[in-house]
């Protein structure tokens, strides 16, 4: 389940390094969805997941909350804590906190990002045409080499919308995944705990050998890390769903702020101030 919390964590990021020398990356931190919040900003989800059998009745059913805080930024990356409590069975398991170090553009501190080059391009979200630039890049890992475009924009939330990779063996014999990532609709109404936010629907779709995922999400910019929704559904190679999973935002703001309490007594949304933009 630990593993699982990651995922949710990791399908949120954007992602960006320092490249070789000689060679600059046009993407930085305020196209991450953490990269315009402070050291201490943090977010609360709860993902509710069934598995299903071949006849596709529910074989088994657990919850995680997960608590995501944004620890530190630098120049080459964040780092986040995770903590996750789990329930299955009517029994709750807490895992130990972990800690993820990570790149703007994903990658780890073992792995090599080589950029290869940045140009103009447009595409169409909806009826809405955006001007944005295209970034093509290879991080390339002890035993993998994914490479990537990354559609982005600096005037549209969220900043990166779209973005394709292919990963293989280093050889590039054997294809081990791909992955799309597309910003399907802009501006659209959303509620977020208490209030109606503008906000980005994203469609992503994983394909490898032993099946493939599908997941529609509802992303914001107020809120950190992004996504405040997401519904997910996991197939084996036959097609057949496996899995299913849906996610919800459950409170966000910084560590250590006041609550503030509404109604019945239940904690109101606390606003996490925003770094400001240069």
């Amino acid at each position: 389940m630990a593993t699982c919390s990651l995922w949710i964590v990791i399908f949120a990021l954007s992602v960006f390094a320092p490249g070789s020398p000689g060679q600059e990356l046009d993407i930085c931190r305020r196209h991450h969805p953490w990269g315009e919040f402070q050291p201490g900003a943090w977010k609360l989800v709860r993902v509710f997941t069934e598995t299903l059998d071949e006849q596709g009745l529910v074989t088994g059913t657990s919850t995680a909350d997960t608590r995501t805080t944004l620890l530190q930024m630098d120049d080459r990356g964040i780092t986040l804590e995770v903590a996750t409590t789990v329930e299955v069975a009517g029994k709750r398991f807490e895992a130990e906190p972990q800690t993820l170090d990570q790149g703007y553009w994903g990658q780890m501190e073992t792995q090599t990002l080589r950029p290869v080059k940045t140009s103009p391009t447009r595409i169409t979200i909806g009826e809405q045409t955006v001007d944005c630039q295209v970034q093509e890049l290879e991080i390339v890992g002890a035993n993998t080499r994914t490479v990537s475009k990354v559609y982005f924009s600096d005037d549209v939330m969220p900043r990166i919308l779209r973005r394709e990779s292919v990963t293989t063996t280093l050889d590039g014999e054997e294809k081990l995944g791909e992955t799309s990532v597309e910003v399907i609709a802009l501006d659209m109404p959303f509620r977020v705990l208490s209030e109606i936010q503008s906000t980005a629907h994203v469609r992503t779709v994983n394909r490898y050998p032993r099946g493939s995922t599908f997941t529609l999400a509802v992303t914001s910019g107020e809120v950190p890390g992004g996504v405040v929704s997401h519904w997910s559904k996991e197939l084996d190679r036959t097609g057949r769903i496996v899995r299913r999973s849906a996610l919800e935002l459950v409170d966000y703001g910084l560590e250590g702020a006041q609550v503030r309490t509404g109604l019945f007594g239940r904690p109101r949304r606390r606003h996490t101030p925003r770094i400001p933009r240069p």
